[in-house]
């Protein structure tokens, strides 16, 4: 699309139509990524985060996440939005850097 994202969400609000497929195609791909990740690992919380994280909608996200994830057990997931900052990102960077040591050492034992 020919516009930035604040504006994309602004036109969907207004009810343009090219606008709103658009954020409605936006949740679904979260969504499905969210899903591929619960269907490989399990439930678990989900954070989002990044400057257009403030564009989300989660009742929408969660609509089409219960789309995708139909087995109860899986079901257990939550989600939640944070702030963004460097911050956040280093740290979910050395807690998955953390998860997968952890994974291929067990594996390897």
């Amino acid at each position: 699309m020919d516009l930035e994202p604040d504006e994309i969400f602004q036109h969907a609000e207004a009810g343009e139509t090219r606008c709103v497929d658009f954020v409605k195609l936006w949740h679904r791909a979260l969504a499905a990524a969210t899903a591929t990740s619960i269907h490989q690992s399990g439930p678990g919380k989900f954070f989002i985060t990044g400057f257009n994280a403030r564009f989300l909608n989660l009742t929408l996200l969660n609509e089409y996440l219960h789309e995708m994830v139909k087995l109860s057990p899986l079901q257990s997931y939550s989600m939640e939005v944070v702030p963004a900052g460097e911050a956040v990102g280093a740290i979910g960077a050395a807690v998955n850097a953390a998860q997968a040591a952890e994974k291929a050492s067990s594996a390897s034992s």
